[in-house]
């Protein structure tokens, strides 16, 4: 029986591997680059976040954010269980320099934070090769069998980048993906169907939204208007792949009401654009002569 496409599914362990490692073995293996390559600003997130998964009350809690910094305190937490109190001290001061993307640190308890900040902007985790699989995904023009993600489906023309990656996570000790066959019959591509209308309405959607909520400006319209041109492709990616199982009328509905929304948006657009153009510019305020 014929194969329609693979049932994809993934098991990444938390470790880390050298960045360069792993970008290498991607072009070896011929895969498109798309990983998300750490910096420093989420290397410092990271840092931070394991040192809330210390125990022993240790806490990594921030106190601000401005346009040249973030500062964090590492704060124990004390349990008085006989008062049902708690009782927080502060053991340092940890500050991420947004300029020159460096860390500093204030406070004995805090010198450990360097070394894992260091360690996190050299190496890719388990959560970027998670992230990295998914894209690869999508790069296919996979779509999630869930809404929740965590299962895709990806058609047969995929087959052979999909093992690269399988083999690419396995070599670098990560995990295990896993490819399950999906064979074509009547019922699988009605359910291939169904996922891929349900995931395709809902990027639109997504997209719309965010049209919707553009300022006068109207940055970034193009880029979302282009998302909605791609996921058209998309559509006739499974409507060619499923043939007359791919019932399209309702995802024709979707994309032509799309064309009116982002018609309405760029009329709104433009006429707060010619607006804005005919009023006069502010006068300065003459200042009383002094005395």
């Amino acid at each position: 029986m014929a194969v329609l496409g693979y049932n994809v599914w993934m098991n990444i362990h938390d470790i880390s591997q050298p960045t360069q490692v792993v970008k290498d073995l991607v072009e070896k293996l011929g895969l498109p680059n798309l990983l998300n390559e750490p910096t420093e600003r989420r290397a410092f997130g990271r840092a931070m976040r394991d040192q809330n998964q210390l125990g022993q009350g240790r806490l990594a809690r921030q106190i601000k954010e401005s346009d040249d910094s973030v500062v964090y305190g590492l704060v124990h937490e004390d349990k008085d269980k006989d008062n049902e109190e708690l009782d927080y001290t502060q053991r340092a001061v940890v500050r991420f320099n947004k300029n020159d993307k460096s860390v500093t640190v204030q406070g004995a308890e805090g010198t450990q934070v360097q070394a894992t900040f260091d360690h996190y902007r050299q190496n890719v985790t388990g959560d970027d090769i998670r992230a990295y699989v998914v894209e690869m995904v999508y790069h296919l023009r996979g779509i999630s069998k869930r809404p929740s993600g965590g299962i895709y489906f990806v058609g047969v023309d995929g087959e052979k980048i999909l093992r690269n990656v399988k083999e690419l996570v396995a070599a670098l000790g990560f995990g295990t993906v896993y490819l399950e066959r999906v064979y074509d019959g009547d019922e699988e591509r009605k359910n291939v169907w169904e996922n891929a209308e349900q995931e395709i309405t809902g990027m639109v959607k997504d997209a719309l939204e965010r049209i919707g909520k553009l300022g006068k400006s109207g940055k970034c319209l193009q880029k979302n208007v282009a998302k909605v041109d791609a996921l058209k492709e998309y559509m006739q990616v499974y409507t060619n792949l499923l043939g007359e199982q791919a019932k399209a009328e309702n995802l024709v509905q979707v994309f032509a009401d799309a064309q009116n929304t982002i018609a309405d948006k760029m009329k709104e657009l433009a006429e707060a654009k010619a607006k804005a153009e005919q009023e006069p510019d502010p006068q300065p305020i003459d200042e009383p002569a002094k005395a």
